[in-house]
């Protein structure tokens, strides 16, 4: 009994410790910024149809060969010091600059563990989120895992939807790896729209395995997944 008592002590003491760390992480003051260091790439190419995934290398590197916005991306990356940075304005706000996205815009942040949510402070409106007819923000909102809730504020509106957009990255206040999901989606030409549809983006979050059910005989979706590390300037 004593062994087991010393054992439950030992245990809540290590768990103490971790929260006290963890807070300790967190600066003092604000703001604080953090400075991209290096990428890195999470998985190969992976191509999507008609509610499935093509497995078949061959056609998955035709296909990618064919659109190489996601080879750019890389070409980008390479570049990542001196283009990308994070600022904290707290320990609850922060604002983030890239060659993507030049706005600055505030973003909320709500933290699960080592998880990141970055939640946009200005909101985004949408028609019914769905690729046809294609509305780029509405396919984008489809194919981030990470979403926020989805509100109707203005029913009968054309855009009757309002939710936040939504970054996302791992670690703690001293590293972050910011995830990104570069994607080429391609949709057959209908209705007035005597053109195909080719729409290729960055986007800062995670892939969304439902997406595919979207996907019709002639659509296709193109999708890598990177990472950019962050640490934290002192």
């Amino acid at each position: 009994m004593q062994k087991l008592r010393f054992l439950l002590f030992i245990g809540l003491c290590c768990i103490w410790f971790s929260c006290s760390k963890e807070e300790e992480e967190i600066p003092t003051t604000f703001p604080v910024q953090f400075a991209a260091e290096r990428w890195e790439l999470n998985g190969k190419y992976r191509l999507f149809t008609n509610g499935r995934e093509i497995l078949d290398a061959r056609i998955i590197q035709q296909f990618a060969q064919n659109h190489p916005f996601l080879d750019s991306i890389s070409d980008h990356l390479d570049s990542i010091p001196s283009q990308h940075w994070i600022r904290f304005l707290s320990e609850h706000n922060a604002v983030f600059d890239n060659n993507y996205d030049q706005s600055e815009q505030v973003f909320e942040l709500q933290r699960k563990g080592n998880r990141f949510l970055f939640h946009s402070v200005r909101p985004l409106y949408l028609p019914q989120p769905k690729i046809k007819p294609f509305y780029a923000p509405s396919a984008e909102w489809l194919l981030m895992k990470e979403i926020d809730t989805l509100k109707n504020s203005v029913p009968g509106a054309p855009f009757p939807y309002q939710t936040q957009l939504v970054r996302v990255a791992h670690g703690n206040f001293k590293v972050l790896k910011v995830s990104m999901l570069g994607f080429v989606l391609t949709l057959p030409a209908e209705g007035s729209n005597t053109s195909p549809t080719k729409h290729q983006n960055v986007l800062f979050n995670e892939y969304n395995p439902e997406f595919p059910k979207h996907l019709g005989s002639k659509d296709t979706l193109l999708i890598q997944e990177f990472a950019v590390i962050f640490t934290r300037k002192d």
